[in-house]
């Protein structure tokens, strides 16, 4: 294999070239494999009596370990309460959450449906009669969970 000299311009090259596929890919995937070969360019240059295979693991440790260095952040990043506005967005069976409805039909047997604006919707709930004004407390996939008010 051919090699520029001193060693650590291969992986700074390396590392250039997965910077710019991942500019023109935009996926987020090849930026981690950049930032371990930039580790590795200051790693050789440090160390330039590093062997190849050294080198080599070294990559690829230095990738794990970015990758999962993103991951704990990203837990750290994301919103711990899914209910807040911005979760609400373009989720319409989100934002009935809180909502008070009239049954038009009662609830049998723990499930039922009423009609909301232009569609019908499969509510779950203890057994009421039609007439009664409930509460809506949770959302699970389609099915809206309900409470009696009052």
């Amino acid at each position: 294999m051919y090699y520029i000299e001193p060693i650590f311009w291969n992986w700074l090259i390396l590392a250039c070239l997965f910077l710019a596929i991942e500019a023109f890919t935009a996926s987020f995937f090849f930026i981690f494999w950049a930032m371990a070969a930039l580790m590795l360019t200051l790693l050789t240059w440090l160390m330039p009596e590093l062997g190849i295979q050294s080198q080599a693991l070294a990559f690829a440790l230095l990738s794990i370990i970015s990758i999962t260095a993103w991951w704990f952040i990203t837990k750290v990043w994301q919103p711990k309460n899914h209910n807040d506005e911005a979760a609400k967005l373009n989720n319409r069976s989100r934002n009935l959450i809180g909502r008070h409805l009239v049954l038009e039909m009662p609830i049998v047997h723990g499930s039922g449906r009423v009609k909301i604006d232009d569609g019908m919707w499969t509510i779950r709930g203890e057994d009421m009669p039609a007439g009664t004004t409930v509460l809506v407390v949770n959302v699970d996939s389609l099915v809206l969970d309900v409470v009696k008010v009052g």
